[in-house]
């Protein structure tokens, strides 16, 4: 989606959706400008969708088209907007000099009709088009208010200055200016945090490459993504990332899959292995059967997945509600206050409540109650996936906050599931999982009660919990034993949240307020969970539980600023102590400051799991693979170091420095990461010198600067 700036464009565009023939569901997401469309394809086409959307003066952006091209056509529109915002104060700014130094010159109210006339034609004709639109479709949106206030102050001003005395003498051509200045240079911030929040998800579309190397009969062949098909062989070199699902048929590789995985291994890949799309070959060919293609890609699923997670939350709820009828409202309001000023008020006049009417308008605005919540949301789904967590939907920060309770199954989930060679008493002991023990003691800390269920024998299980320090634990349960235990839980008055990755896990998985799936687990548990772990490490759990408070804590923040704004600024707006432009530059600022509260989300940092690639090569892992080929142990990595990198700017930035890197004497291996501005390094012998990095980076580079990072 293109153009929506508030919650009740976003409530616009779905009743418009919704409205078409053939469409049974659509749901449409502000914070990352997205939507999510259910239609017949035999009664509705995306063509008419996008027809119906650009009615009302917004435009809808097909999923099947190329990522690059939809990040063009954001761009696009970010451009567009700050080229309006900068043409609209270069042009604001002479007539507040006006205003305040030249009124008393003949030429001053000529010169700011002349100066104010390309806001209402040019820089704001889009407020009153799609206010048009929208009320040729009696929709009634943000864009309605802006354009009666700023038009009525307009031909107000218009008429006083060609036919003085008529209705008036007072000049607003400024007011015009203001609202229109002030309100662009709200949505164009805006649209650049909204940009910046889907960094995670616009990073995973970008993974799969535009072109493959298809193999036909043993010769290479050049294929765009989209031509190739289910069956077809496809050629991944070393560096290359490959292009979709598949098994190996031939060749021998290792794959960085930290992006999908959080595990930051090389993994071996020969025939028989399975691959996945947006991964990254790193060493050695390989030749693999195609399985699934685009959207039902591994890769696919978990992009799909996090834009469903952007459905809108309890606490946003009664925000789109109280949008949809916010509009109508404010109109009404705006009207008593023009009649109360001008016509029940003894000192009032027609002139004065026209300004006080229009001030209204323009300082009330639902934008910043619309994107309190998607917005927070948006950013701590992405802070999720780089802890190898990918959230369902965004009711899980809200379940994990109101969570008392963890249930624990035990194999799969807190041990390796294999059992040892070591008997004692025809007891056979069990590898638990590295780190599991940290978090269930961390876990503990935070006032959870922990309890280990497990459908092995008792002494099995009895042993498991003494290791990792679990005090309460039940055995030989089965599925139904699960689901009874949380919902006797629940009953108790106590919020559960469960762990697993079987399919025994799945009814209580279900039935609980929160879940967890396990990545290596099955696809039943997989599927019904709120959440899905992509490694094995159950501390990122803790980091989950912390970040779901910071995020809560920053939506009711952002929706207790909402709200009191405008509680606030109404009332001053109606009893006349507050000017349009004044009204206007607080509207904008409203709404940036909750976006920008929404940022500082991305501050979060996990402490234990891993985010990032980290490359190696073949000497430094160490690995044991089971007969799938994959890594399940590691052991003598060698240290990485973490820099921060400024001055970065786009992907090519980033290949300079990465280069750069990996071309200095000393240097084993570096991995740079545009989003987080970041290098993770691993040093031949002794890590170098940061002023030795510093003034190698700039000879071949150019001007980044590198720090150590605390």
């Amino acid at each position: 989606m293109v153009g929506m700036t508030c919650a009740t464009c976003a409530l616009t565009v779905k009743k418009t959706l919704g409205r078409q023939e053939g469409v049974s569901r659509a749901e449409v997401n502000l914070s990352d400008n997205s939507a999510t469309i259910a239609f017949d394809d035999a009664l509705c086409m995306p063509q008419q969708l996008k027809n119906a959307v650009r009615e009302i003066g917004y435009d809808l952006i097909v999923a099947s088209e190329k990522p690059c091209t939809i990040e063009e056509r954001e761009q696009q529109h970010l451009v567009r907007l700050k080229k309006r915002t900068i043409a609209s104060f270069v042009l604001m700014i002479p007539m507040m000099c006006i205003s305040m130094w030249c009124m008393k010159t003949a030429w001053a109210p000529w010169a700011l009709w002349l100066l104010a006339t390309p806001f209402v034609v040019v820089l704001g004709n889009t407020f009153f088009v799609n206010a048009f639109k929208q009320f040729m479709h009696r929709q009634l949106g943000m864009d309605a208010l802006v354009a009666i206030s700023t038009g009525t102050a307009y031909v107000f001003s218009t008429v006083n200055l060609l036919f003085p005395g008529v209705i008036g003498s007072d000049l607003w051509f400024e007011s015009t200016a203001g609202i229109v200045s002030f309100i662009l240079l709200g949505r164009w911030l805006e649209a650049r945090a909204k940009h910046h929040t889907n960094a995670a998800v616009r990073a995973l579309m970008q993974l799969p490459p535009e072109v493959a190397v298809k193999v036909e009969n043993g010769e290479e062949k050049s294929t765009p993504l989209e031509n190739i098909g289910i069956g077809d062989v496809i050629r991944t070199q070393e560096s290359q990332r490959f292009a979709t699902d598949g098994i190996v048929v031939g060749g021998e590789a290792w794959a960085d899959e930290s992006m999908l995985t959080g595990e930051a291994v090389w993994v071996k890949k020969v025939p028989g292995s399975k691959v996945l799309a947006g991964t990254t070959c790193v060493k050695g060919t390989a030749d693999s059967r195609t399985e699934r293609i685009g959207e039902d890609t591994e890769l696919g699923c978990i992009i799909q997945l996090v834009r469903q997670a952007g459905k809108a939350a309890p606490m946003q709820q009664m925000a789109e509600r109280v949008a949809g009828i916010f509009v109508p409202t404010v109109m009404l309001l705006s009207v008593a206050v023009l009649i109360c000023w001008g016509w029940l008020m003894p000192e009032g006049t027609w002139s004065v409540a026209l300004r006080h009417a229009i001030t209204v308008l323009v300082i009330a605005c639902p934008c910043s109650l619309g994107l309190a919540t998607p917005t927070a949301v948006t950013v701590a789904i992405g802070k999720a996936l780089q802890g190898g967590l990918l959230v369902k939907d965004a009711e899980s920060f809200e379940a994990t906050c109101k969570t008392d309770t963890i249930l624990l199954d035990k194999t799969g989930t807190v041990t390796n599931g294999g059992f040892g060679g070591n008997f004692d008493h025809e007891q056979q002991t069990e590898s638990v999982k590295a780190g599991s023990r940290e978090a269930v003691e961390k876990l503990k800390e935070m006032g959870f009660d922990v309890w280990l269920l497990s459908g092995d024998a008792a002494l099995r299980v009895k042993n498991v919990a003494e290791v990792t320090g679990i005090a309460h634990w039940r055995a030989e349960t089965t599925p139904r034993d699960k689901y009874n235990m949380v919902y006797d839980l629940q009953n108790d008055g106590h919020a559960v949240c469960m762990i697993g990755d079987g399919v025994n896990d799945s009814a209580a998985m279900a039935a609980a307020q929160m879940s967890f799936a396990m990545g290596q687990g099955s696809n039943a548990a997989m599927q019904t969970a709120k959440a899905v772990l992509l490694h094995s490490d159950l501390r990122a759990i803790c980091g989950f539980v912390q970040l779901s408070h910071r995020t809560v804590k920053t939506i009711r923040q952002n929706l207790f600023w909402a709200f009191f704004y405008n509680i606030v600024a109404i009332p001053l707006a109606a009893m006349g102590l507050v000017s349009p432009v004044t009204g206007a530059m607080c509207m904008a600022m409203s709404s940036v400051c909750v976006v920008t509260n929404s940022l500082f989300l991305h501050r979060f940092k996990w402490e234990h799991a891993t985010a990032l690639p980290v490359e190696a090569d073949e000497k430094t892992v160490a690995t044991t693979e089971n007969i799938s080929g994959q890594t399940i142990n590691t052991t003598n990595m060698k240290p990485v170091y973490t820099y921060s990198i400024e001055g970065m700017m786009c992907q090519n930035c980033r290949k300079h420095v990465e280069r750069a890197l990996n071309a200095m004497p000393g240097i084993e291996k570096a991995a740079v990461v545009l989003e987080t501005a970041q290098a993770d390094i691993i040093f031949a012998e002794q890590p170098l010198k940061t002023s030795e990095i510093q003034h190698f980076l700039t000879e071949e580079a150019g001007d980044y600067t590198i720090k150590e990072k605390l």
